[in-house]
């Protein structure tokens, strides 16, 4: 053999070593999950104590399409470009970076083809949010998920017994598991975190609204407000939420001055807000449905009569189901004419 067709084999040997090496690398990139900022929230409180079956990051919304057996989809979000991305029930869903979390809904059973279908497991998983590389983080069942920085907090356990874990996104540090102790010995609801703390209310003392610094070696935790507090939802410098004390109506508490003020007029069964209004369900109006009110408490209007659940909120649209109707969701526009309609997403095969 002449040396110059050697050196031929030799250099495509190399090229081929080079592309296998470039492929790899690219993989190991594209599945690797990068440290997110403590100010990283995988969902808004509102959308997860609602169910979690909607989720908005970087004009993408994701969602469990009602019309596939709440499998994961996304979509624009103007309603456009749907895809589907799993074939798995799903609810919870949070979203960071280029990945996505979500609790596979074990109520829903998948009816759709392909292996997620197959594999009807419960527990936390990861998906990129393009639907490849999907793994399971956790085999447990647990209650409210929220991603806070590089963590997963759920709970697990019952209301009276149970507690508040965590695992990192990389399916690392989990705690509760074998002989490694508890995150915290409460199972308070995570919804709520804000920048390397969560917001909750403690069933131990009355539901008084506390604050639990998750970045403390152990954690710990201090009370803010002595009340009857309802899911709690921080949106500085006010802590918002339902006073039981009174009626479950929407109140909020300035961190800062202590003032309380009351914002509905009725107590409401669910609710949910933005940066501009908020929007709940009350059985308690001489006409029952669904109303909305600005932030400071002005312009209390109702939008639907009715009775209304599963009240989630994203950049464009109120979505909503029609209390005992599961299989359904209808939306809202946020801005213009609030004219109600079916949501209505396509359905994609796998």
């Amino acid at each position: 053999m002449s040396g110059g067709r050697k050196l031929i084999i030799i250099l495509s040997i190399l090229l081929i070593l080079a592309g296998v090496g470039v492929f790899a690398t690219l993989q190991f990139i594209s599945r690797s999950v990068p440290d997110n900022p403590s100010s990283v929230r995988g969902n808004t409180p509102g959308n997860i104590y609602n169910g979690g079956y909607f989720c908005e990051s970087e004009g993408k919304v994701y969602f469990a399409n009602p019309s596939d057996s709440n499998t994961l989809y996304s979509m624009d979000a103007n309603e456009s470009n749907y895809q589907k991305l799993s074939a798995i029930s799903v609810c919870n869903i949070l979203s960071a970076g280029n990945f996505l979390y979500f609790v596979m809904d074990e109520h829903t059973k998948s009816v759709s083809s392909g292996l997620g279908a197959a594999v009807e497991e419960y527990g936390i998983y990861r998906m990129r949010n393009d639907g490849k590389y999907n793994v399971c983080l956790l085999r447990v069942r647990v209650g409210a998920v929220q991603l806070g920085g590089n963590y997963l907090y759920y709970q697990v356990g019952d209301e009276a017994l149970g507690t508040l874990e965590r695992i990192s996104t990389t399916k690392q540090g989990r705690t509760g598991y074998g002989n490694t102790p508890s995150f915290f010995n409460e199972r308070i609801n995570p919804a709520s975190y804000e920048n390397g703390m969560i917001y909750y209310n403690s069933l131990q003392t009355g539901y008084s609204l506390y604050q639990l610094n998750v970045e403390a070696e152990p954690a710990s935790s201090r009370a803010v407000f002595q009340s009857n507090v309802y899911q709690p939802i921080v949106q500085a410098p006010y802590v918002y939420f339902l006073n039981a004390a009174d009626g479950y109506k929407v109140c909020r508490y300035h961190v800062t001055t202590g003032s309380l003020e009351t914002l509905t007029p009725y107590g409401a069964d669910c609710y949910n807000l933005n940066g501009t209004h908020i929007y709940y369900d009350t059985q308690e109006a001489p006409s029952p449905g669904l109303y909305r009110v600005r932030l400071d408490g002005s312009g209390n209007e109702q939008l639907l009569n009715g009775a209304y659940t599963a009240l989630h909120l994203t950049s464009n649209y109120l979505y909503y189901k029609m209390f005992g109707t599961e299989n359904q969701f209808f939306h809202i526009p946020l801005s213009g004419t609030p004219m109600p309609g079916a949501f209505l997403p396509e359905v994609s095969s796998d």
